[in-house]
């Protein structure tokens, strides 16, 4: 529409703030209506509202202040200002999609419940002034839902010129002239968010859909109604257990606990509240929390524990601290050794034992080992000395792995220092017996009809022959027929019959006539050449 312009509507400025007070209803709190009257303001007062702000028992009223606005208001007497998102079209109430609420434009307010008292809201009512090109819709929202959704509007009293259409968005129509007072925007909260809270809400009032970026959104004698309670001041009159590491939940018993009530052990505040009615709560022992009085806080007030709450710290100890000299060949696990892993004023979870190295694997039996292992303590806080098993896992690639285990129950964590040597596999060489004879010497005797080379590891067991066997390097006594050397030797008979190796008496050799060729007398019948650390020649 075309407007010519006109005075601004404009108020008798009051020196005072309009405020009604009722008298406490039945016990129920003291009712309040609050109005903003914006007498303070200017074309120079800024963005914040200078007009001092209504006052009423039980509650602080913060100043409206703007948002992504020009610097300053663009009228008198009320809070006006221009910019607001474009989006209508003169005599049309067809809207573009541009028009939308822009967040980051707004006109905000805050409401705080004093210390010992809790705030009740029920409705908020304004009047409503635009310029000729100004915005065509608003809505308000609240911080009880971090500003999602449009609070419930309504038009009261009726007014021709207002709507609430979808959304709960208001409306207000093109046709009066410039800068008419609109009145009855009417907002309705109840609920979750607005009843007996104790701690701020802040509304924001949007605008929106204007029809020129220099059109206005004008709102005044904003008017808050609902009540204050005072709240009575907390009290402690027990809690179990009286001591615990962190994590451990602590039962509060006392009187006028409500659902806003915190908890801090020695000052540090339990994230953990649960409350569960006016006389009980449960609160979790924070980190970083440490023994000293329980305090329980609430609008009313606070209440300090007459006995300190001891904070406990884990311990989780092991013997011995270190387990060195892990053999292995590749493919096959080492050995175990153990240790003991004990604990006091553990958090009654789980004990966690965990390898730094993944070739190193743990057991509790004895038997099934794995990458990790758990101890599970159903509730204690104290765990009796408990044998951890510890190996080098057939997976181990060849070297010298080393780490540490660590033994940890929430913070707490111990470590077992583990080192070892993993060499590559073993190739046997074994006795056949196929030559029929007991000669070491007889090609026949052994797997591919082959002597064994210097490079061979020997293997004397029952894979070929079942029955009792005996090998012999000597013809006599002290003679030996020749000398041996392989890279190591092993007898493994097992739950087998025996086996018997036969060398000289002093593993030496004699000197032998016949040979053609033949060492001199005192050396070595057997050498071994393995000389790697955690070889076993004879087993």
């Amino acid at each position: 529409m075309i407007s010519f312009f006109t005075p601004a509507y404009r108020k008798v400025a009051l020196s005072f703030q309009v405020l009604t007070l009722l008298l406490p209803l039945l016990g129920l709190g003291q009712t309040f209506t609050g109005t903003y009257p914006f007498t303070g303001v200017t074309s120079s007062t800024g963005t914040t509202d200078p007009t001092p702000v209504p006052t009423a028992t039980g509650v602080t009223f913060g100043s409206f202040s703007a948002v992504g606005t020009p610097t300053n208001p663009n009228a008198t007497g009320r809070f006006s200002f221009t910019s607001w998102p474009v989006g209508a079209t003169d005599n049309s109430d067809s809207f573009s999609a541009n028009g939308a609420v822009d967040v980051g434009k707004y006109y905000s307010v805050t409401l705080t419940p004093q210390a010992g008292f809790v705030l009740s809201l029920s409705s908020i009512t304004f009047t409503l002034q635009r310029t000729g090109t100004g915005i065509r819709q608003y809505a308000v929202r609240s911080s009880a839902d971090n500003y999602t959704a449009n609070l419930p509007a309504s038009i009261a009293p009726a007014n021709s010129n207002l709507s609430v259409v979808a959304g709960t968005i208001f409306q207000v129509s093109d046709a009066p002239a410039s800068n008419t007072v609109h009145l009855g925007s009417t907002i309705t909260v109840s609920g979750a968010g607005y009843t007996n809270v104790s701690g701020p809400v802040t509304f924001r009032f949007y605008g929106f859909n204007a029809e020129a970026a220099s059109g206005t959104f004008s709102i005044d004698d904003v008017k808050f109604t609902g009540s204050t309670t005072a709240v009575n001041a907390p009290t402690i009159s027990d809690f179990t257990p009286s001591s615990g590491p962190v994590g451990t939940s602590v039962a509060i018993t006392g009187a006028y606990f409500t659902a806003s009530t915190t908890v801090a052990f020695n000052g540090v505040a339990a994230t953990s509240v649960a409350v569960t009615n006016a006389t009980t709560l449960t609160a979790t022992v924070p980190s970083g929390a440490t023994s000293g009085a329980l305090s329980v806080s609430t609008s009313g007030g606070t209440a300090t524990s007459a006995m300190p709450y001891t904070v406990t710290v884990p311990t989780v100890a092991v013997s011995p601290s270190s387990l060195t000299g892990f053999a292995a060949a590749v493919g096959a696990p080492s050995a175990a050794q153990m240790y003991q892993v004990s604990g006091s004023a553990l958090n009654g979870t789980s004990l966690v034992i965990t390898p730094s190295n993944t070739s190193f694997e743990v057991s509790l039996d004895g038997s099934s080992y794995a990458s990790s292992a758990s101890i599970a303590l159903g509730g204690s806080s104290t765990l009796v000395a408990t044998t951890v098993y510890v190996r080098l896992a057939s997976a181990a690639a060849t070297g010298s792995p080393s780490g540490t285990i660590a033994n940890t129950n929430g913070a707490a964590t111990t470590t077992v220092a583990v080192s070892g040597t993993v060499v590559a596999p073993t190739v046997a060489k074994r006795w056949t017996g196929a030559a029929g004879t007991t000669s070491w010497f007889d090609a026949t005797n052994w797997e591919g009809n082959t002597l064994p080379a210097t490079s061979d590891d020997v293997v004397l067991d029952h894979r070929y022959v079942a029955a009792k066997y005996t090998v012999s390097l000597s013809s006599g006594a002290t003679v030996a027929q020749s000398a041996a050397t392989v890279n190591s030797l092993r007898i493994r008979p097992f739950a087998g019959d025996s086996i018997l190796f036969v060398i000289p008496a002093t593993n030496t050799i004699s000197f032998i006539a016949s040979t053609s060729v033949a060492p001199a007398s005192g050396a070595l019948a057997l050498s071994l050449a393995r000389t790697t650390a955690g070889d076993t020649a004879l087993a």
